[in-house]
């Protein structure tokens, strides 16, 4: 979470034109797609995760990656440095540098925290998974790429369970020595309470912030719903970068998380394997 010195600002990340769509049982119409991204601009979300440029083997939702691109690409610079995509490894780097010249600055990686979450989601351990952030930090660098970064299960995991703080930090840690701009810690199965997040915060500002002041603030994420209701708990660890760090207009977003488990039928699932996977 991002809070601005000397005020209770708070941004945020819009990533249901990639989150939520290719959770979806039947892939989205790109022209839908676009009208959701569109919206979300035009209503001054400060950056909109716009999809993940994934195998569509494993991910046939997202299969219309590059014709999103490319027509958001159409509408100028200007909407380009407000797109972020996910890259799950260095083949999907690749794919998103075809679109650097259209005004594309922004990926995301991701990893998780445990391996059992790793192993299902991406096919690799957490170590092979920061060899290939570590890949497409140094290929994405040169082309003048931001590269952030989200860490999956930071307070449980649906294959090896509750997930302490200390443990995510150490991730964390790792995947900021790598160069990364920005961390965002996800509550990814709707685990988390009040208190987890203020302790992860407090723990991710002792362990992340006096080594690394130039690293926007650690941010919290979560698919589920009352998703704002963190944002006091936030707020309360004083998630802030320091102010002499220049940064680019948007860099103030961030992803809440929500304020207990909120559960519906079946859930929490657990996510399908490979969804990240590429071939």
């Amino acid at each position: 979470m991002s809070v601005s010195p000397g005020s209770q600002r708070v941004g945020f990340v819009e990533v249901g034109p990639r989150d939520g769509f290719q959770n979806w049982p039947d892939p989205v119409p790109t022209p839908v797609k676009l009208a959701l991204i569109d919206g979300a601009l035009a209503a001054g979300v400060p950056r909109v995760e716009v999809t993940s440029l994934v195998s569509p083997k494993w991910v046939p939702q997202l299969a219309d990656a590059e014709t999103v691109l490319s027509q958001l690409s159409a509408r100028g610079r200007d909407t380009m440095a407000r797109v972020r995509v996910l890259v799950p490894n260095l083949k999907g780097l690749e794919r998103a540098l075809a679109f650097v010249e259209a005004g594309l600055g922004n990926v995301l990686v991701n990893v998780g925290v445990t391996d059992g979450f790793n192993q299902h989601n991406l096919n690799r351990s957490v170590a092979e998974t920061l060899a290939e952030i570590k890949a497409v930090v140094d290929t994405a660098a040169p082309a003048g790429v931001r590269v952030d970064a989200s860490i999956s299960v930071a307070w449980g995991c649906p294959y090896d369970g509750p997930v302490a703080p200390q443990q995510t930090i150490e991730v964390a840690a790792r995947v900021a020595d790598l160069g990364v701009s920005e961390l965002s810690f996800g509550d990814t199965i709707g685990v988390a309470a009040p208190a987890g997040v203020k302790a992860l915060s407090e723990l991710a500002l002792e362990r992340l912030r006096p080594t690394r002041p130039g690293m926007c603030a650690p941010r919290t994420c979560s698919r589920w719903s009352r998703t704002w209701a963190f944002a006091p708990t936030s707020m309360s660890a004083s998630w802030l970068r320091p102010p002499s760090i220049s940064r680019p207009p948007w860099a103030r977003s961030c992803r809440a998380s929500s304020i207990e488990p909120v559960r519906r039928p079946g859930w929490p699932r657990r996510p399908p394997p490979g969804r990240l996977r590429d071939e």
